[in-house]
Protein backbone atom coordinates (compact mmCIF):
# COMPACT_ATOMS: atom_id res chain seq x y z
CA UNK A 1 0.00 0.00 0.00
CA UNK A 2 1.53 3.38 -1.32
CA UNK A 3 0.23 6.62 -0.18
CA UNK A 4 1.46 10.45 0.05
CA UNK A 5 2.16 12.31 3.53
CA UNK A 6 2.31 15.33 0.92
CA UNK A 7 3.67 16.33 -2.16
CA UNK A 8 7.01 15.60 -1.10
CA UNK A 9 6.86 12.28 0.29
CA UNK A 10 5.56 8.88 -0.18
CA UNK A 11 4.73 5.85 1.92
CA UNK A 12 4.89 2.29 1.11
CA UNK A 13 3.67 0.01 4.08
CA UNK A 14 4.62 -3.98 3.16
CA UNK A 15 3.27 -6.99 5.35
CA UNK A 16 6.90 -6.49 7.05
CA UNK A 17 8.17 -3.04 7.17
CA UNK A 18 7.68 0.54 6.08
CA UNK A 19 9.40 1.84 3.10
CA UNK A 20 9.45 5.87 3.25
CA UNK A 21 10.65 7.02 -0.42
CA UNK A 22 11.88 10.72 0.21
CA UNK A 23 11.20 13.22 -2.69
CA UNK A 24 13.36 15.67 -1.84
CA UNK A 25 16.53 16.01 0.76
CA UNK A 26 15.47 15.84 4.41
CA UNK A 27 16.02 19.34 6.65
CA UNK A 28 19.28 19.55 9.04
CA UNK A 29 18.35 19.55 12.13
CA UNK A 30 18.05 23.07 13.63
CA UNK A 31 18.28 24.85 17.22
CA UNK A 32 15.10 24.54 17.67
CA UNK A 33 12.28 22.79 15.86
CA UNK A 34 8.62 23.72 16.07
CA UNK A 35 5.57 20.95 15.77
CA UNK A 36 2.30 21.65 16.08
CA UNK A 37 -0.76 19.12 16.30
CA UNK A 38 -4.24 19.88 15.17
CA UNK A 39 -7.20 19.68 17.87
CA UNK A 40 -9.54 19.78 15.80
CA UNK A 41 -12.15 17.50 16.33
CA UNK A 42 -12.66 16.47 12.92
CA UNK A 43 -9.31 16.30 12.74
CA UNK A 44 -8.62 14.35 16.07
CA UNK A 45 -11.59 11.95 15.84
CA UNK A 46 -9.32 10.02 12.82
CA UNK A 47 -6.41 9.71 15.21
CA UNK A 48 -6.16 5.95 16.40
CA UNK A 49 -5.97 6.41 20.77
CA UNK A 50 -5.16 2.77 20.77
CA UNK A 51 -1.95 4.04 18.98
CA UNK A 52 -0.45 5.99 21.54
CA UNK A 53 -2.58 5.39 24.63
CA UNK A 54 -3.39 8.85 27.18
CA UNK A 55 -1.99 12.37 25.40
CA UNK A 56 -2.57 11.16 21.91
CA UNK A 57 -0.41 12.39 18.63
CA UNK A 58 1.35 15.14 20.65
CA UNK A 59 2.58 12.32 23.06
CA UNK A 60 3.31 9.67 20.42
CA UNK A 61 5.78 12.93 18.76
CA UNK A 62 7.13 13.10 22.25
CA UNK A 63 7.84 9.68 22.98
CA UNK A 64 9.57 9.49 19.50
CA UNK A 65 12.11 11.81 19.66
CA UNK A 66 15.60 10.54 20.94
CA UNK A 67 16.95 11.73 23.65
CA UNK A 68 19.40 13.59 22.49
CA UNK A 69 16.86 15.72 19.99
CA UNK A 70 14.06 15.82 22.40
CA UNK A 71 15.47 19.59 23.26
CA UNK A 72 15.41 20.69 19.77
CA UNK A 73 11.55 20.32 19.60
CA UNK A 74 8.81 22.15 20.97
CA UNK A 75 5.57 20.54 20.32
CA UNK A 76 2.28 22.52 20.67
CA UNK A 77 -1.26 21.48 20.27
CA UNK A 78 -2.68 24.04 17.70
CA UNK A 79 -6.08 24.90 16.41
CA UNK A 80 -6.87 23.89 12.56
CA UNK A 81 -4.74 23.49 9.66
CA UNK A 82 -6.81 23.25 7.41
CA UNK A 83 -7.40 20.04 5.49
CA UNK A 84 -8.90 18.28 8.44
CA UNK A 85 -10.92 15.55 6.16
CA UNK A 86 -7.09 13.98 5.56
CA UNK A 87 -6.08 14.49 9.33
CA UNK A 88 -4.44 13.75 11.86
CA UNK A 89 -2.61 16.92 10.65
CA UNK A 90 0.27 17.89 12.20
CA UNK A 91 2.74 21.01 11.04
CA UNK A 92 6.56 20.81 11.48
CA UNK A 93 9.11 23.20 10.52
CA UNK A 94 6.03 25.05 8.80
CA UNK A 95 5.33 22.19 6.65
CA UNK A 96 1.89 20.37 6.73
CA UNK A 97 1.85 16.74 6.62
CA UNK A 98 -1.69 15.01 6.49
CA UNK A 99 -2.86 11.52 8.06
CA UNK A 100 -0.84 11.07 10.29
CA UNK A 101 -2.10 8.37 12.46
CA UNK A 102 0.43 5.40 13.91
CA UNK A 103 3.86 5.32 15.01
CA UNK A 104 5.10 4.89 11.68
CA UNK A 105 3.83 8.38 10.33
CA UNK A 106 4.55 10.17 12.66
CA UNK A 107 8.52 9.05 12.72
CA UNK A 108 8.44 9.60 8.72
CA UNK A 109 7.19 12.97 9.46
CA UNK A 110 9.54 13.24 11.99
CA UNK A 111 12.45 12.07 9.62
CA UNK A 112 11.40 14.17 6.38
CA UNK A 113 10.18 17.48 8.23
CA UNK A 114 13.13 17.76 10.89
CA UNK A 115 15.36 15.02 9.67
CA UNK A 116 15.29 13.22 12.73
CA UNK A 117 16.42 9.00 12.56
CA UNK A 118 14.02 7.81 15.09
CA UNK A 119 15.86 4.44 16.42
CA UNK A 120 13.56 0.78 16.16
CA UNK A 121 13.43 0.78 19.45
CA UNK A 122 11.80 3.42 20.17
CA UNK A 123 9.27 3.42 17.67
CA UNK A 124 8.76 0.02 18.74
CA UNK A 125 8.55 0.74 22.88
CA UNK A 126 5.75 4.02 21.50
CA UNK A 127 3.64 0.97 19.47
CA UNK A 128 3.43 -0.92 23.14
CA UNK A 129 2.99 2.08 25.14
CA UNK A 130 0.00 2.47 23.28
CA UNK A 131 -0.86 -1.53 23.10
CA UNK A 132 -0.64 -1.43 27.35
CA UNK A 133 -3.37 1.52 27.94
CA UNK A 134 -5.62 -1.11 25.90
CA UNK A 135 -5.66 -3.77 28.20
CA UNK A 136 -6.37 -5.33 31.28
CA UNK A 137 -3.93 -4.16 34.39
CA UNK A 138 -2.03 -7.29 35.27
CA UNK A 139 -1.31 -7.30 30.84
CA UNK A 140 -0.38 -3.68 31.39
CA UNK A 141 2.23 -4.33 34.00
CA UNK A 142 3.78 -7.12 31.69
CA UNK A 143 3.69 -5.14 28.39
CA UNK A 144 5.83 -1.82 30.68
CA UNK A 145 7.95 -3.90 32.25
CA UNK A 146 8.91 -5.11 29.21
CA UNK A 147 9.06 -1.81 27.56
CA UNK A 148 11.29 -0.44 30.08
CA UNK A 149 13.45 -3.20 30.26
CA UNK A 150 14.35 -2.69 26.74
CA UNK A 151 14.42 0.83 26.34
CA UNK A 152 17.49 0.73 29.62
CA UNK A 153 19.37 -1.91 27.22
CA UNK A 154 19.05 0.99 24.55
CA UNK A 155 20.57 4.52 24.00
CA UNK A 156 16.93 5.54 25.10
CA UNK A 157 17.08 5.17 28.73
CA UNK A 158 16.17 8.38 29.30
CA UNK A 159 14.02 9.37 26.46
CA UNK A 160 10.63 10.59 26.83
CA UNK A 161 9.07 7.51 25.87
CA UNK A 162 10.90 5.82 28.88
CA UNK A 163 9.24 8.57 31.00
CA UNK A 164 6.15 7.82 29.90
CA UNK A 165 6.23 4.14 30.37
CA UNK A 166 7.50 4.37 33.85
CA UNK A 167 4.68 6.80 34.45
CA UNK A 168 2.38 4.32 33.21
CA UNK A 169 3.59 1.94 35.38
CA UNK A 170 3.00 3.58 38.64
CA UNK A 171 -0.39 4.32 37.77
CA UNK A 172 -0.58 0.18 37.12
CA UNK A 173 1.47 -0.06 40.72
CA UNK A 174 -1.33 2.22 42.18
CA UNK A 175 -4.21 0.00 40.99
CA UNK A 176 -2.47 -2.70 41.88
CA UNK A 177 -1.97 -1.94 45.48
CA UNK A 178 1.73 -0.98 45.44
CA UNK A 179 2.53 2.37 46.35
CA UNK A 180 6.07 1.76 47.46
CA UNK A 181 6.99 0.51 43.31
CA UNK A 182 4.76 3.15 42.12
CA UNK A 183 6.59 6.05 44.34
CA UNK A 184 10.21 4.01 42.77
CA UNK A 185 8.99 4.81 38.50
CA UNK A 186 7.61 8.22 39.57
CA UNK A 187 10.90 9.18 41.17
CA UNK A 188 12.87 7.55 37.92
CA UNK A 189 10.22 9.51 35.14
CA UNK A 190 11.15 13.02 36.97
CA UNK A 191 14.90 12.34 37.18
CA UNK A 192 14.25 11.99 33.40
CA UNK A 193 11.74 14.89 32.92
CA UNK A 194 11.69 16.76 36.11
CA UNK A 195 8.65 18.89 34.05
CA UNK A 196 6.03 16.02 34.34
CA UNK A 197 3.13 16.98 35.92
CA UNK A 198 1.53 12.96 35.39
CA UNK A 199 4.74 11.87 37.35
CA UNK A 200 4.69 14.67 40.07
CA UNK A 201 0.90 14.27 40.35
CA UNK A 202 1.64 9.96 40.77
CA UNK A 203 4.16 10.41 43.15
CA UNK A 204 1.65 12.04 45.39
CA UNK A 205 -0.84 9.65 45.33
CA UNK A 206 2.18 6.65 45.92
CA UNK A 207 3.12 9.09 48.64
CA UNK A 208 -0.63 9.19 50.42
CA UNK A 209 -1.16 5.47 49.89
CA UNK A 210 2.07 4.89 52.08
CA UNK A 211 0.68 7.56 54.82
CA UNK A 212 3.50 10.33 53.60
CA UNK A 213 1.31 13.27 53.54
CA UNK A 214 3.83 15.64 54.29
CA UNK A 215 5.54 13.89 50.74
CA UNK A 216 2.11 13.72 49.19
CA UNK A 217 1.68 18.07 49.64
CA UNK A 218 5.52 18.44 48.23
CA UNK A 219 4.55 16.81 45.18
CA UNK A 220 1.36 18.39 44.71
CA UNK A 221 2.81 21.89 45.02
CA UNK A 222 5.70 20.33 41.99
CA UNK A 223 2.60 19.59 40.37
CA UNK A 224 1.56 22.67 39.96
CA UNK A 225 4.17 24.75 39.71
CA UNK A 226 5.03 22.37 36.51
CA UNK A 227 1.25 22.59 35.41
CA UNK A 228 0.10 25.90 36.47
CA UNK A 229 -3.10 25.27 34.37
CA UNK A 230 -4.18 22.86 37.71
CA UNK A 231 -3.18 25.40 40.31
CA UNK A 232 -6.97 25.54 41.26
CA UNK A 233 -7.15 21.26 41.64
CA UNK A 234 -3.91 21.53 43.24
CA UNK A 235 -5.07 23.73 45.86
CA UNK A 236 -7.90 21.67 46.86
CA UNK A 237 -5.89 18.55 46.87
CA UNK A 238 -3.26 20.62 49.40
CA UNK A 239 -6.74 21.62 51.82
CA UNK A 240 -7.80 17.64 51.51
CA UNK A 241 -4.53 16.45 52.56
CA UNK A 242 -4.27 19.13 55.50
CA UNK A 243 -7.47 18.08 56.85
CA UNK A 244 -5.97 14.47 57.28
Amino acid sequence: KTWKLNRNCEIMMTKSFTIVFLLFQPVNSLSQQKVLVCQNKDCQKRFSSFSSGEGGLTQMIADLLPPEDSKSFIIEASGCLSNCGKGPNVSLNDRTFNGVNDVQTAAAVLEVGGGIDCPIALMVAVDMIGQACRTTNEKKLKILTSVIDSLEKSNASNSNAMSHALINRADAHLDANNPSAALKDTSLAIEINHLSGRAFRAKADAHEALGNIAGASEAIERWAEVNPSFSTKAKKELMRLAAK
